[in-house]
């Protein structure tokens, strides 16, 4: 009889100390809480092990151990919780209780967050014709990222060369480097610096530095989408004949990128620096890419890189077309 009662004692705490949630239709899950976040609760029952609940089908919970409970704000409270049906939360701590709003919790003892790491991918191309044809074209192109919590570090290059009969009909090649610092989840402030060289359009190098604002609209998985505009000092050096030309310039762009099907990506960047002095002295500089990958680490691509030089060298023509069809790998 003792024992049967010690057991019944047992069960009827652990009843009373578990956490409970009372879902909308008036079912009730009891457990231990252990996470709270992305719009779900996350809870391990007895019977059914982990079980996730969407919190918008959730009425009231009641958490019995101190949680840690991350704010919109940034600011981290610690203590008991207890959501009311009119979506107070009432967070009990040591010394003192506060009551807040369910919406103004951004989540509740979340996962730690990934390890910041480097992501990148680089491809090639390459055709060489020997006979009556002699031609050579190789090109290829590396990129580099960084996602921080609160900044973004991009470095990015592309490269080609071609060659008919001995005689050079292409070769150029960009770098840039742009640091994002997250002022806010969507709003940050970068710095950008760009490279180029191009030999067929007498174009000994193209050097910006630029810096401004940047909105970022969407950031997931699937799709991509951010905003910038500031201020760019650029220099152009051309050859034959020898020229050069320093000014000052606005910069506004975009960056998007969707994945359209599981295994195909598109990308599209753009960014227009017109001279502050004269805006018809522009130059703009952007690509369309398609992206397919053929397994978990190689990826077909192709990518149509579009410039537009307002006031080229002489003899040259503003626009500038570049092709590139390659097969490269994610790292």
């Amino acid at each position: 009889m003792k024992k049967i009662a010690f057991i019944s004692l047992s069960v009827l705490c652990a009843a009373v100390w578990a956490d409970v949630i009372v879902m909308n239709n008036g079912d009730k899950i009891t457990g231990d809480v252990t996470s709270m976040e992305n719009g779900s609760i996350t809870i391990a029952t007895e019977m059914f092990g982990e079980v996730k609940a969407d919190m918008a089908n959730v009425d009231t919970f009641s958490i019995e151990s101190d949680q840690p409970v991350h704010l919109k704000d940034g600011s981290i409270i610690k203590g008991k919780l207890t959501k009311s049906d009119d979506s107070t939360v009432t967070i009990t701590g040591d010394t003192v209780s506060s009551q807040i709003s369910a919406g103004d919790i951004a989540a509740i003892n979340p996962a730690p967050p990934e390890p910041v790491r480097w992501k990148g991918r680089v491809y090639g191309s390459a055709s060489v014709e020997n006979g009556n044809t002699q031609s050579e074209t190789y090109g290829g192109g590396a990129h580099l990222s960084r996602r921080g919590e609160d900044d973004r570090i991009t470095l990015s290059g592309d490269y080609a060369r071609s060659k008919d009969y001995d005689v050079v009909t292409e070769h150029w090649w960009d770098t840039r480097a742009k640091y994002d610092y997250f002022i806010s989840k969507k709003t940050y402030v970068f710095g950008e610096g760009r490279y180029e060289k191009d030999a067929m359009a007498n174009l000994d190098r193209r050097t910006i530095i630029g810096g401004g604002l940047g909105h970022q609209f969407i950031e997931t998985p699937e799709m991509n989408f951010n905003v910038e505009a500031g201020l760019a000092s650029m220099h152009e050096s051309y050859e034959n004949p020898s020229t050069s030309d320093s000014r000052l310039s606005a910069q506004a762009g975009y960056h998007f990128d969707k994945q359209l099907m599981d295994n195909l990506m598109f990308i599209s960047e753009l960014t227009y620096y017109p001279s502050t002095e004269q805006v018809s002295d522009y130059y703009l500089t952007s690509f369309a890419e398609l992206r397919l990958k053929i397994n978990s680490r190689m990826f077909t691509n192709y990518k149509f890189i579009f410039d537009y030089d307002a006031t080229p060298s002489q003899g040259n023509t503003s626009t500038d077309t570049k092709h590139i069809l390659g097969v490269g790998v994610d790292f």
